[in-house]
């Protein structure tokens, strides 16, 4: 099964779909996307930030959600805050760019 979430596919467009085997392909079945809810998604807990004695950070993330953004002052710098982004995939949390 995908899934394209609501925020992705226009509402009430036609999305179009078929299975190939090989060289075949199946017949093309057609559908309407819905529209998207009308009820705002529940605003998330925020993260913990709990200094330690070392002079790190640990961030914590609520329970239930799929990204975390955090953004810090990097040793040295006075002024430029750095910022990265580590989203939960297939139960671990993944980041680019993280220190």
């Amino acid at each position: 099964k995908v899934t394209i979430p609501a925020n992705k596919v226009k509402d009430g467009s036609e999305v179009k779909a078929k299975d190939k085997k090989g060289n075949t392909a199946s017949d093309e079945t057609t559908g309407k996307a819905g529209n998207n809810p009308t009820t705002p998604e529940t605003k998330p807990t925020a993260p913990t930030v709990k200094p330690q004695n070392d002079g790190s950070v640990d961030v914590t993330p609520a329970a239930g959600t799929d990204s975390l953004e955090i953004t810090y002052t990097p040793e040295g710098e006075n002024t430029t805050p750095t910022n990265f982004t580590v989203k939960k995939e297939n139960g671990k949390w993944k980041g680019e760019n993280t220190p």
